[in-house]
């Protein structure tokens, strides 16, 4: 089950970003771009679909995509730490 938890626009940090673009099948750079302006630098979806020339429907399905990533990351989480606590003893 996924948790309800979603990134706000600007709060999270260039390589946390990239991070989990690595792991989406995004490859338009227009779109990569929009979207690292909007998580990372905290500018509105309005301004970055009209800087990057983006349609907003289709930013807004990609920024789901990255939110349910992170969600999915955040839902394994749990997994690896128990995984590498019982491997460090």
């Amino acid at each position: 089950m996924l948790m309800p938890v979603s990134i706000e626009p600007g709060s999270i940090d260039k390589n946390h970003f990239h991070l989990l673009l690595s792991l989406t099948s995004i490859s338009s750079e227009r779109i990569k771009l929009a979207l690292e302006h909007y998580f990372v630098l905290g500018e509105s979806q309005r301004s970055v679909c009209e800087v990057f020339d983006v349609n907003s429907s289709y930013f807004s399905l990609k920024v789901r995509v990255i939110q349910d990533v992170s969600r999915t990351v955040l839902a394994l989480y749990p997994y690896y730490a128990e995984l590498y606590r019982s491997a460090s003893c």
